[in-house]
């Protein structure tokens, strides 16, 4: 997906989404491989190399991005940055254990509600945590603190035996 973000003369910020193509499968995504790509895609909209040397791109740190922008103005995008910081913190040995069993507690608790279907009976929804979100593990934790007494009723009415998976998630850490 190819976004245009600009400020108008008020100092306000516009965002466009300029086109969407697909990769193509049966091509390696190399740099060399995006960079033909993204050229291709805009030169659509008649951007050609000069016009091109004006251009901030802004993606993740992925190694074929680098390659492919090398020599174009490239910025970091932060929320990817700040994915690996967040990541890289919650999944290392610096992070406390607590934590981790905790967020690791609060990912099987809603593969549970999901698996079993226990969600529906719910008023207030948990959200599953995904690898390429970067504030996903937040967003999931956010909803069980949202949801906990309804995950509380729910497994006091239906699942008793299963009320360990409630408890495992520390609501003070929380």
């Amino acid at each position: 997906m190819t976004t245009v973000h600009w400020i108008d003369q008020s100092f306000r910020m516009i965002s466009c989404v300029v086109c969407t193509d697909e990769f193509d499968p049966a091509i390696r995504k190399s740099g060399v491989n995006i960079k033909a790509a993204v050229v291709n895609s805009l030169c659509k909209f008649a951007i050609g190399e000069l016009e091109l040397r004006r251009l901030v791109f802004i993606t993740d740190r992925g190694s074929n991005m680098i390659v492919a922008l090398r020599d174009e103005d490239h910025i970091d995008c932060a929320a990817h940055v700040l994915d690996t910081v967040l990541r890289n913190t919650l999944d290392s040995k610096n992070c406390p254990e607590s934590i981790r069993l905790m967020i690791k507690a609060a990912k099987e608790l809603v593969r549970y509600l999901k698996k079993t279907s226990l969600q529906n009976l719910m008023q207030k929804q948990v959200k599953q945590s995904c690898e390429t979100c970067w504030k996903s593990t937040f967003l999931m934790l956010k909803s069980i603190d949202n949801a906990h007494g309804d995950i509380k009723k729910l497994f006091a009415d239906h699942v008793p035996l299963q009320m360990s998976q409630v408890t495992a998630v520390d609501l003070d850490m929380l």
